[in-house]
């Protein structure tokens, strides 16, 4: 048994971690928004290999409770640990999302790959 569950996390350890960006701004309907875009991602994903990573349902039930800076740190931090970034449509539409383009930013400073998904 200890053998199948040594397999199971270096399997797990394979897995591409994918930081999904988009616009929140502390609206619902960017919240719905990114989940119709994962799950349309993880459904496609036929190999498994991805692991999609949503700062807005990391971080955004804070939104109200620390300043914006921390918040944004926050997310930073994850986009960090990512090996690649997928970037939802809408954020660069008024109002643009600052944080979207500061997670652009440090992404492409570290040399994280982006992929901009095109809109619907």
């Amino acid at each position: 048994i200890l053998g199948e569950v040594y397999m199971d996390i270096n399997q797990l350890r394979e897995k591409a971690l994918i930081y999904v960006s988009s616009k929140f701004q502390g609206k619902e309907e960017n919240v719905a928004k990114v989940e119709r875009y994962i799950r349309f991602m993880v459904e496609n994903d036929e190999n498994k290999e991805f692991v999609f990573v949503s700062p807005i349902h990391s971080c955004g039930f804070l939104y109200n409770d620390v300043d914006y800076q921390t918040g944004l740190d926050m997310t930073l931090a994850i986009l960090m640990r990512c090996d690649a970034m997928c970037v939802i449509p809408g954020w660069d539409e008024e109002p643009k999302s600052v944080g979207v383009q500061q997670e652009i930013d440090l992404a492409i400073k570290l040399g994280i790959p982006i992929y901009y998904i095109p809109k619907d």
